[in-house]
């Protein structure tokens, strides 16, 4: 089927495209909807949040600015969204 075709009816009729799909078209238009499913379509993929995808980043950053903060370290722990546990366990890791 022509992708016009399909744009067309998607914008002519957005509230029948079927959820979850609905909220990628309303945040990514019919383009980044047509190449999500493209990617991922007929797949089993799970998808994990943003803080699981960030979280060597985020492991990165307080081992960095560690010794540049002057706060206590239950508050540098809070800052990254670790308990003061895991937040020594990672500065002895790194």
């Amino acid at each position: 089927m022509d992708l016009n075709i399909l744009k067309t009816a998607a914008s002519n009729y957005p509230n029948d495209i079927r959820r979850p799909f609905d909220i990628i078209y309303n945040q990514l238009g019919f383009d980044g909807l047509a190449l999500f499913l493209d990617i991922f379509g007929q797949r089993s993929v799970y998808i994990p949040n943003l803080r699981t995808v960030l979280a060597d980043c985020i492991v990165r950053e307080a081992v960095t600015n560690h010794k540049n903060c002057n706060l206590p370290i239950h508050a540098k722990a809070k800052k990254y969204g670790y308990s003061c546990r895991q937040y020594r366990y990672i500065l002895q890791k790194k």
